[in-house]
C-alpha cells in the first residue's frame, strides 16, 4: 500500500502456561514494543488441545488476543504521518482466533513448527479504510530452538 510506512519492531515480553487434564495447556502472554516505532503492547489468553493423529503431533487452539491502541493504529489503522488514506485509529482491540499447528521435534532443544491461525476481525478493524477482510488468515513455518 504505497503511503503507508510501516517498519520492522521488536517485542519483549513473556508467557505463562498452566497443564493440565489430558495435555490441555492454558496460557498467558503479554509483549511490548522496544524500538520505538510504536510503543504499543499485546496480551494473548489462550487454550491448546493436542489431537492424536498418529505420529505427527497436532494441536488446536483458540483464544483471544487484546492490542493497545498504538499496535492496533499501526497495524491495521493510519497514522497522521501516512499518505493516500485518511487518518484512522481502531484503539484498543480484542481479537477473538483459532489456530492449528504442529511442532516436531528434531533433537533435544530443536523443532519444527508450523502453524496456521484465523483472527476474527472487530469492527473497529474492518472499519479501518485499509481492511477489507472480516478475517485475517495467517500462517508460518519455522525452527524453535529451546534453551
Amino acid at each position: 500500500m504505497d503511503g503507508l510506512d510501516r517498519e520492522v519492531t521488536l517485542d519483549i515480553g513473556g508467557q505463562v502456561d498452566y497443564r493440565f487434564g489430558p495435555g490441555t495447556t492454558v496460557f498467558l502472554r503479554a509483549v511490548t514494543e522496544v524500538t520505538g516505532e510504536h510503543d504499543g503492547s499485546e496480551a494473548t489468553l489462550g487454550v491448546r488441545q493436542p489431537l492424536p493423529l498418529g505420529n505427527v503431533p497436532v494441536f488446536l487452539g483458540a483464544g483471544v488476543t487484546w492490542q493497545s491502541g498504538e499496535l492496533s493504529q499501526y497495524a491495521y489503522g493510519v497514522l497522521p504521518t501516512d499518505t493516500g488514506f485518511a487518518a484512522y485509529a481502531p484503539g484498543d482491540v480484542t481479537i477473538p482466533y483459532l489456530n492449528i499447528g504442529t511442532s516436531i521435534p528434531l533433537s533435544d532443544n530443536l523443532s519444527l513448527v508450523g502453524n496456521l491461525r484465523a483472527e476474527f476481525l472487530p469492527d473497529a478493524i474492518r472499519d479501518s479504510p485499509i481492511v477489507d477482510e472480516d478475517i485475517a488468515v495467517g500462517a508460518i513455518v519455522g525452527l524453535s530452538f529451546r534453551f
